[in-house]
């Protein structure tokens, strides 16, 4: 299962670290969400040091600083740094197909 990140601190720690980090922004009550999250946490499985949940509730900074509009959002950061980003499609959220096209350009599977 991917780390849970809660607050902005832990989120800047996590992907801080170097190497490749892909984090879920996600809402505890966005029904997309919730579909997307046991996806998200499959293809995690094999690695769960290089994938994070980050519940975006109560953190408007990291909102702001990773212009999450969209949940949810999925962001691939490589030492740091924001390198590609899939975003949810309002009304639709994601799916396994989306998730698998992205960790593939990623560099991942």
């Amino acid at each position: 299962m991917p780390g849970i990140i809660n607050n902005d601190s832990e989120l800047e720690n996590a992907i801080g670290g170097g190497g490749g980090i892909a984090a879920l922004f996600y809402s505890a009550g966005c029904p997309f969400c919730i579909r997307f999250l046991p996806v998200f946490e499959k293809y995690s499985e094999p690695g769960p040091e290089k994938f994070l949940r980050v519940l975006i509730d109560g953190m408007p900074s990291s909102e702001e600083k990773y212009a999450i509009q969209v949940v949810p959002t999925v962001i691939f950061f490589k030492d740091g740094a924001v390198k590609r980003r899939l975003d949810g499609i309002r009304g639709v959220g994601l799916n396994e197909a989306d998730l698998t096209v992205f960790l593939k350009d990623c560099g991942w599977q």
